[in-house]
């Protein structure tokens, strides 16, 4: 992943460029003009999108572990770019380029397998597993201390 840019920077240069306004700058989790959120960052290589994170103390559920919500936020949003980076990527367009792909999230299905203890750092894998007319479904999984913790799956709809 180190020679590769986080999404989320792309994105927001390519909006820049053509002087759009970054719809998703303020996002809970990966706003980056979002001081409170969780500013995550996501990584495409192809054919999935990695993300790493590190949870701080206020993210804390029962003590010592991950907050439950904090981990449904993660998978939302990290399938997300996953979503619009596999659309760029089947449509055979550079992340970024043309007109914006504009999606919101139709529902999210999380199901928690392991706690992640609140020192741990987290890695989400996923990948888009659906198309649809207007819509994408993606799988993520959700690993810490390695082993996997958490499997989401979230349907996102394109707006236009």
């Amino acid at each position: 992943m180190s020679n590769l840019k986080p999404l989320q920077d792309i994105w927001a240069v390519a909006l820049k460029e053509k002087g759009l306004e970054n719809d998703y700058k303020d996002c809970f989790g990966c706003g980056p003009e979002n001081l409170k959120g969780l500013q995550i960052k996501s990584f495409w290589d192809g054919k999935q999108a990695i993300c790493r994170w590190k949870a701080e103390p206020h993210h804390n559920g029962v003590k010592g572990m991950l907050n439950g919500g904090i981990i449904a936020s993660l998978i939302d949003c990290h399938s997300f770019w996953t979503a619009l980076a596999a659309t760029y990527h089947n449509e055979r367009r550079q992340f970024g380029d043309g007109k914006p792909i504009k999606m919101v999230t139709a529902s999210i299905s999380v199901r928690y397998i392991h706690p992640i203890m609140i020192d741990s750092e987290v890695e989400l894998k996923a990948h888009l597993a659906k198309v649809g007319n207007r819509s994408k479904v993606v799988l993520c999984s959700v690993y810490a201390d390695g082993k996997e913790c958490a499997q989401g799956e979230v349907t996102l709809v394109h707006l236009f």
